[in-house]
């Protein structure tokens, strides 16, 4: 049986640098077709423009620095949540971010999903992820 081709098109709101990379907003990309379905493959892309905020949080004057780009491939990880949430644990590799370990959890349930980027001793940022068509494009 055939598995229907399946994409994901996620974004962060606006953040303050984490130090973990260079952003301030991330929108992820991925896409899975055929099998196996535990395997994606797309891009993560970082926004390094600073924004000024209105007060919903929307930005107004951002600098004009130009997206970057990186390959990334997420596969889904038998973890078990033992919190009992039934939540699924995603390893995403992103080429050409060193020294960050990148987790994309999903809450199937619900349909929501957040980003954990792991940097060791330089901490760790927890970012949730809203469909990126509610945002204007990246770049």
């Amino acid at each position: 049986m055939k598995t229907e081709r399946r994409t994901m098109n996620l974004e962060t709101m606006y953040f303050n640098d984490t130090g973990l990379f260079a952003g301030h907003r991330i929108r992820i990309e991925l896409e899975r077709s055929g099998e196996p379905e535990h395997d994606m493959v797309g891009s993560m892309i970082l926004d390094p423009n600073a924004c000024g905020l209105d007060l919903w949080g929307d930005r107004t004057v951002c600098t004009r620095m130009a997206t970057l780009t990186h390959p990334a491939r997420a596969v889904l990880m038998r973890t078990r949540d033992e919190k009992g949430h039934h939540r699924r644990h995603w390893a995403l590799d992103v080429e050409g971010i060193p020294a960050v370990n990148f987790h994309l959890i999903e809450y199937g349930r619900v349909g929501y999903w957040y980003l954990v980027a792991d940097g060791g001793e330089r901490g760790t940022a927890v970012l949730p992820l809203l469909p990126a068509d509610w945002f204007a494009p990246v770049g």
